[in-house]
């Protein structure tokens, strides 16, 4: 099927027409087949590594691989972007489980506390580090990382279209439990939910840029043969479903995700430690990094539907897209850029305003549930802040922000 000049945009920008922004078909090894033999074995025992971390990580045996692990040599040319992912997805994970052994606090605040350089070894600390120069993400685990590039079907002859919480699994976690796959398979299964809603929202964004208060809409030869705006409302319709759909499926986290283990067993290993020494790399030589973990506020999809609504932009949604990569922050821009719905809707013109309100209101939900789940599975426990080290109390205020950008 011929691609749309959209889907060609986004496709172009690593954005899958069948799966968004979760991966189409994420490598579960790393290619092996290298003139260069030693290479070749360099790279399965990096996988190899990976698919031991659950055992590394219940023995107590990370820093110990850490340190015997052989450094990297040569340059990241020869790898695709998919098995760019994988690279950094391994030594992302190892790395968060070093961090997570050496450094065993029980809270975000407690970590956050030890104000004591932190040394990252040089065969994760190198390569992980040219890898975020590729990538655009930050040298750490990412929403992006952690869950969309960390997926398989769980059984041959399945296609894009049949991905579902019963026909995926991640492939690495590092805990082993049903609770932590669950807890990655329901953002894996949000992603996909959502897709349906990327290119009509690219769309309507697109139309609406001609619009203004004055002219209307400007002329231009580019104007679909309809009327403009009845293309834009019918290009938000279209995307209304999906974005309800995913956006209910975040509260069946709690089927198959006990809270005390996510907090006690799961989520530290989300978080890096502060002050970390890259060694080995020249240009952070007597640098200590503060960088940010895995959380699901760096989800691009949302990004994504926040520019389109032209909802407010925070210093926490820049920092959390740090952790995009350079082509789905260029993607959020370019919609942010374009979209004057927001705008439009505030004219009161119908039924495009209340389409616009029913998509604020499936992010209000969004926000509403997230600091359910944040009081269920952090605040109850006594922890005071996120994974990204942001006090909790910031949720009930991008709540609110939501709240605030319903056109009455």
């Amino acid at each position: 099927m011929e691609l749309t000049y959209r889907e060609q945009f986004l496709r172009k920008h690593g954005v899958s027409p069948k799966t968004g922004f979760l991966a189409e078909h994420p490598p579960a090894f790393l290619p092996h087949s290298f003139s260069n033999m030693a290479f070749n074995l360099f790279l399965g025992k990096l996988d190899s590594t990976l698919y031991c971390l659950e055992r590394l990580v219940a023995e107590r045996q990370m820093e110990e691989a850490a340190q015997e692990m052989p450094e990297w040599s040569g340059g990241f040319d020869i790898f695709s972007r998919p098995d760019i992912e994988r690279l950094q997805l391994a030594y992302a994970m190892l790395a968060h489980a070093f961090w997570r052994e050496r450094y065993p606090y029980k809270t975000v605040d407690e970590l956050r506390n030890d104000a004591r350089p932190k040394p990252l070894p040089k065969p994760i600390a190198v390569p992980l580090w040219r890898l975020s120069r590729i990538t655009g993400r930050q040298p750490s685990m990412s929403y992006g990382l952690y869950a969309q590039h960390n997926w398989k079907f769980v059984r041959s002859g399945l296609s894009p279209d049949d991905i579902s919480l019963d026909t995926i699994t991640p492939l690495h976690t590092f805990t082993g439990t049903e609770d932590e796959r669950w807890f990655i398979k329901i953002h894996q299964v949000i992603d996909f939910q959502f897709t349906p809603a990327i290119t009509p929202l690219l769309e309507g964004c697109f139309w609406s840029r001609f619009w203004s208060p004055r002219d209307q809409f400007k002329l231009s030869r580019h104007l679909p043969p309809d009327t403009p705006i009845a293309h834009i409302e019918e290009q938000l319709a279209m995307a209304i479903e999906p974005v309800q759909r995913a956006v209910r499926t975040l509260a069946r986290v709690r089927e198959r995700c006990d809270t005390g283990v996510y907090f006690n067993s799961v989520r530290m290993f989300y978080t890096p430690p502060p002050n970390i020494q890259f060694e080995g790399v020249p240009e952070l030589e007597g640098q200590l990094l503060n960088i940010p973990g895995e959380t699901g506020g760096q989800n691009p999809t949302f990004h994504f539907l926040f520019a389109a609504l032209g909802m407010k932009d925070t210093d926490y949604h820049i920092r959390n897209r740090s952790q995009c990569t350079h082509e789905e922050r260029a993607v959020i821009a370019s919609t942010r850029a374009d979209s004057k719905i927001h705008e439009i809707a505030l004219t009161g013109r119908e039924p495009l305003r209340t389409l616009h309100n029913e998509l604020v209101q499936a992010v209000i939900d969004w926000r509403t549930e997230h600091k359910a789940l944040a009081e269920e599975y952090i605040a109850a426990y006594g922890e005071r802040s996120g994974t990204m080290k942001w006090a909790l109390q910031f949720l009930e205020e991008l709540r609110q922000d939501a709240i605030a950008h319903l056109v009455p």
